[in-house]
């Protein structure tokens, strides 16, 4: 037993020196791997410093290891006279047996650079500052010149000028390399608002959500976004007295026709199933709107309304685009035998619950009130142009959308970053209705944004343009997203949602046909007055 016990601790041992003294196997399965170094630009020699495993090594340049034992290793690039890191300080990789890791470092030449800023227009002196690669900040005013010691990232912040909207983005990094950097701030007039709308500078902004971000989904991947035109944009939600003063005078246009339902046979002396009626409005003197008149059949006594159903009347379609249902409104209410007067219920001051059909229809019969060409082909529901170039009321694009409730901020609500994802977020508390506070608001009881938009966060879902899809990859200029879907986009929550939900990059398809939580806020170009 002795004997055999001393074979097995020398059998042991054997392993053991063999495991830690040979890198190949007797079957030819490699114990090691390979770290490969490279640098941008080629034959840049910057210094870096490799750790892992015990190991510690230093040099400089392009270098190749191919003796690693498996494992994390990290390779931290160094201070080096010439040259200038302009990606990340240090990477960590894992070297497995039999394989080859990248390590890739970017760097430019170190030197002097002249940065040349210009004010658009010229006669504007905006004040600014500008954060050097060094750290130091640089104030100034006006157009003007700053001389860099030393290449690097430098970061521009524009200062506010009365009457005129911020350039795009307002906060401004850029890589300062080579001998010359131009930086251009454009400043656009802000134009008074036109009613309840206001006009938004063109401008670009990264889209999406990153990463790290509280709530951050794999559909928000970010991208940077240029839009190349001015558009207006409605400062609150559409609420229900605007959609049925909106609705009733598109039917006196002939757009749409309306239906009154009631529960019972309508009283005594009052219209009859299928009549067509002429009545007048109490709120609206002098609009003269055709009503038919449907009965349904219950044992209730009352005859209680039960809605009012608008209906297409473009381009051959007759369907069905939305319902008005009334609380504690009854026949003899709406309709006085002899009158002809058709009576509103006095609180009309909610954002109102759309489909999508619903709301694009709203836009279009704005169109034709103002005298603005028509946005939407009825039948297909498709846009009559482009959306950048049409000329009347439309559906924002996404893009459109989440432009104008970060109003040049980066964080997931225009007031902060998230820290919350359910409810008691404190930046989200100051602009929206939403979680705890689970019921629809009157619209502006919030804080608007910097555009002076309110509840773009919360209170009701809003209609985009855009059938739901991926992403394109890269930056794209005034995006409309997918040609075709099942599925509609919606954007900024609704009074019952969680904060992680009212994320500005929050993206919520529906089908077109939903309309429960969901509102609509118009946008159209802005055409200057020549």
């Amino acid at each position: 037993m002795r004997a055999t016990g001393r074979w097995s601790v020398l059998l042991l041992a054997l392993a053991v020196l063999w495991l830690s003294g040979c890198n190949d196997s007797p079957t030819g399965v490699q114990s090691s791997g390979t770290l490969v170094i490279t640098v941008q630009p080629a034959g840049a020699a910057p210094q870096w410093r490799l750790e892992g495993r015990g190991r510690i090594e230093t040099g400089s340049g392009e270098h190749r290891f191919g003796d690693l034992l498996p494992g994390l290793y990290t390779v931290t690039w160094l201070p080096t006279d010439g040259w200038v890191n302009v990606g990340v300080e240090s990477v960590t990789v894992t070297v497995r047996a039999g394989q080859t890791a990248m390590v890739e470092g970017s760097f430019i030449a170190d030197t002097p650079v002249q940065v040349t800023i210009t004010v658009q227009p010229e006669e504007l002196t905006p004040d600014w500052a500008l954060r050097k690669p060094d750290g130091t900040v640089v104030y100034g005013h006006g157009s003007g010149q700053v001389n860099l010691e030393h290449a690097g990232w430098v970061e521009l912040d524009w200062g506010p000028v009365d009457g005129w909207w911020l350039p795009q983005p307002p906060h401004h990094r850029v890589l300062a390399a080579g001998s010359e950097l131009t930086i251009t701030g454009e400043y656009q007039v802000q134009v008074p608002r036109q009613g309840d709308y206001v006009c938004l500078p063109s401008g670009s902004f990264t889209m999406g959500s990153p990463p790290d971000e509280l709530g951050h989904q794999p559909d928000e991947s970010l991208h940077e976004v240029v839009l190349t035109h001015r558009f207006w944009m409605s400062r609150q939600e559409v609420t229900d007295r605007q959609y049925i003063y909106t609705a009733l005078d598109a039917a006196a246009q002939g757009a749409a026709t309306l239906w009154v339902e009631a529960d019972t046979k309508l009283v005594p002396g009052g219209p009859a199933e299928g009549e067509r009626d002429t009545v007048q409005f109490d709120e609206l003197p002098g609009l003269t709107v055709e009503l038919t008149y449907r009965a349904l059949d219950t044992s209730e006594q009352d005859p209680q309304v039960t809605r009012v159903t608008v209906y297409d009347n473009l381009d051959g379609n007759t369907g069905r685009l939305w319902s008005y249902i009334p609380l504690n409104m009854y026949i003899d209410h709406l309709y006085q035998p002899g009158d002809d007067l058709f009576i509103f219920p006095e609180n009309l001051n909610y954002p109102q619950n759309v489909n999508w059909y619903a709301a694009a229809a709203y836009c279009d019969w704005l169109n034709i009130l103002e005298g603005f060409p028509r946005s939407y082909d009825h039948a297909t529901w498709a846009l009559t142009g482009d959306p950048a170039e049409l000329t009347g009321y439309r559906l924002p694009t996404e893009a459109e959308w989440e432009y104008a409730a970060r109003a040049g901020t980066a964080t997931a609500f225009y007031t902060g970053p998230i820290t919350s994802q359910m409810v008691n977020d404190p930046h989200l508390e100051e602009a929206a209705w939403y979680g705890s506070q689970a019921t629809l608001r009157p619209p502006m009881r919030k804080a608007p944004n910097a555009f002076g938009l309110y509840d773009m966060l919360g209170n009701l879902w809003e209609w985009t343009a855009d059938w739901y899809g991926p992403y394109p990859e890269g930056p794209v200029t005034d995006p409309l997203g997918p040609e075709s879907g099942a599925l509609k986009v919606t954007r900024g929550g609704f009074y019952a949602s969680y904060a992680v939900d009212c994320r500005a990059a929050n993206r919520r398809p529906f089908d077109p046909l939903y309309e429960d939580g969901i509102g609509v806020r118009p946008v159209r170009r802005y055409v200057p007055v020549r």
